[in-house]
């Protein structure tokens, strides 16, 4: 493995540039020390070297405190004793972003235009979603039940899972952040990958997926470094939105029973099989999942995972007892009960995510398949990031990937309302 000091991405093949020839051949080779100081955005604004590679650069201190939201506790696992806590990593940013597009990055600010940026679901929230929230405002005086136990029932009735296993918090990352703290010390990625992992992780080697491929992988050919503490996996993938075939994961579990596995099924209600009724047989496996995707409930903030017992006991124990406002319970338990709706309303974005990318294509940019409501496209020799600021002038926000491995051509993008996706491709075609 290439060594910390120098993390220049060198993978097998050696040339994954898409101007270049390569095996498709997906193995890791890369290792990555995670800075634990932090930035503010006024410093990743005027470094220029603040980009990933450059925050890799700089050791793990030890000793160094957490940020406010995670849990004080140790998950009490015999394989990560001597992890040290991290505070949170620097940011990596596009070069082409100043302040104001780092923080646009975190939530699209007061944005007014279209936005196509972070994965956020462009219809509403169900109507009996709003209408239970409703009924809780006059309520807000008075906690919810601890651990938001009516919605955990729920859940694990639905799952078919042991009430036990379930955690609940204000949206899946805190969950995330969360189990990296505890199991963050050496993490295998699969990436491209959901961009908050490199950031969390302390210590990481990655997989690359390979665009030649279109990111898929066959799991059961996976090579995990013998000292890895997690295994992230996201499917659907983000920010490709392609899925996995995880027929082989029982077998990875078993082979690696040391090694924790994470899989992020946040895109789970768009594609892909979910691996949730697995969790019960396997202490080493670990499912998260949010309500901010298919079930369009972002603005409530609702997370939730199913883990081994010792780690659900652990973060609910450690936990703030009330993690969800009343109307966010309310409408997270009215949304589930409307689960064909909810895949309904799936089926109806993907047609139009499909339909976006056809028009995309025939713009001459090279788009990836997805099973979600984004897909990745490719603009080269275009630079994105200059394609996304144009568009910024004409409100209309979109996430180039960043990614110079790939090349600066990869844009992210989100399916909007077909009206507003008219007016994207407008845009797009007035630029190409």
């Amino acid at each position: 493995m290439i060594p910390a000091e120098n993390p220049t991405p060198v993978a097998i093949p050696r040339a994954l540039s898409p101007s270049q020839s390569a095996r498709p051949t997906p193995i890791a080779v890369v290792t990555h020390e995670i800075n634990a100081r932090r930035m503010t955005a006024s410093q990743v604004a005027t470094d220029g070297s603040a980009d990933t590679e450059a925050c890799l650069r700089r050791p793990v201190s030890s000793g160094s405190t957490m940020s406010a939201g995670h849990s004080r506790s140790r998950f009490p696992l015999p394989w990560i004793a001597g992890v040290g806590r991290a505070s949170r990593p620097c940011r990596a940013t596009f070069a082409s972003m100043v302040v104001t597009g780092a923080k646009l990055e975190k939530g699209g600010g007061s944005f007014e235009g279209i936005k196509l940026l972070l994965c956020e679901n462009p219809l509403p929230p169900l109507d009996e979603a709003v209408a239970a929230a409703q009924r809780e405002l006059a309520r807000s005086n008075y906690y919810t039940e601890p651990h938001s136990e009516p919605l955990r029932q729920f859940i694990a009735k639905q799952l078919g899972v042991p009430e036990r296993l379930i955690h609940i918090n204000a949206g899946s990352e805190l969950i995330l952040r969360q189990i990296f703290d505890r199991l963050g010390d050496r993490v295998h990625l699969l990436t491209p990958s959901y961009a908050l992992f490199p950031e969390i992780a302390r210590r990481y080697t990655e997989t690359r997926l390979l665009p030649e491929r279109d990111f898929a992988l066959d799991l059961g050919e996976l090579e995990i470094p013998d000292d890895t503490t997690l295994v992230a996996i996201v499917n659907p993938n983000n920010p490709n939105g392609g899925t996995f075939d995880m027929s082989p994961l029982p077998e990875l579990l078993a082979r690696h029973p040391r090694t924790q596995f994470l899989v992020d099924e946040a895109f789970i209600g768009l594609g892909g099989h979910s691996v949730v009724s697995l969790v019960p047989r396997h202490p080493n496996l670990l499912v998260t999942r949010t309500l901010s995707k298919a079930h369009s409930l972002a603005g409530f903030r609702v997370g939730y995972a199913v883990l081994p017992e010792p780690l659900a006991d652990d973060l609910n124990e450690h936990n703030d007892a009330y993690p969800l406002a009343r109307p966010s319970q309310a409408a997270a338990l009215a949304t589930l009960q409307h689960e064909g709706e909810i895949a309904a309303r799936a089926k109806q974005l993907r047609v139009w995510t499909e339909a976006l990318a056809a028009q995309i294509r025939a713009l001459g940019a090279r788009t990836h398949p997805s099973e979600t409501y984004f897909f990745l496209a490719d603009f080269a020799p275009r630079d994105a990031a200059d394609l996304a600021a144009r568009l910024r002038e004409r409100q209309i926000l979109v996430k180039p990937l960043g990614d110079r491995r790939l090349g600066p051509g990869y844009m992210r993008i989100t399916t909007a309302l077909p009206q507003d996706n008219v007016r994207f491709v407008a845009a797009l075609k007035e630029m190409l």
